[in-house]
């Protein structure tokens, strides 16, 4: 999973949904260091990658490339508002684990979590983890990033998402 390490400036990103590649996320970064992704694999239909900046762990993007369709569901009712202890930025992840010192074989972490992807009447959400209770989230944009009282993440949010987006993603995989 990913844990939050601490909160850059809010740049805008750029959020594209289409049928090619469903979800695109990019955030600006200026940076030259490499790009490591965390991977959510659970099966051979689903792979979402988070891009994370190999110095400083931001956020440099999120893709949805593919989603088998069991992890698809739509609810008929959800409120896109905003969370009580909600802050303005980019998240910055610690990625210092995934390698040991020296090790730069492999920019890619995997993980095996189950996520699933909620369509609500006004915007989708990527869900990593059950959480009673998310602790804080982090707003850039039409992205919102939930985390639970680890600061781990366990939930994306895409807002103001238009309907025929909506639709589209309704049917993935199916």
């Amino acid at each position: 999973m990913l844990k939050l390490d601490h909160i850059d400036v809010e740049v805008l990103p750029t959020v594209l949904i289409d049928e090619y590649v469903p979800i695109s996320a990019t955030i600006p970064d200026e940076e030259a260091a490499a790009t490591f992704y965390w991977r959510v694999t659970p099966d051979d239909q689903t792979l979402i990658e988070i891009g994370i900046s190999g110095a400083s762990g931001r956020l440099r993007s999120i893709t949805v490339t593919i989603i088998n369709c069991s992890l698809v569901s739509v609810a008929s009712v959800g409120s896109s508002n905003s969370m009580a202890d909600e802050q303005r930025g980019i998240p910055c992840f610690n990625i210092s684990s995934w390698l040991p010192e020296g090790d730069f074989g492999t920019r890619f972490q995997n993980d095996d979590v189950k996520p699933c992807l909620i369509i609500y009447p006004r915007y989708c959400s990527i869900k990593f983890k059950a959480c009673n209770e998310p602790a804080m989230s982090i707003s850039a944009g039409q992205l919102r990033f939930v985390f639970d009282e680890f600061d781990v993440l366990v939930r994306i949010d895409l807002l103001n998402v238009r309907q025929r987006e909506l639709q589209l993603l309704s049917k993935l995989g199916c």
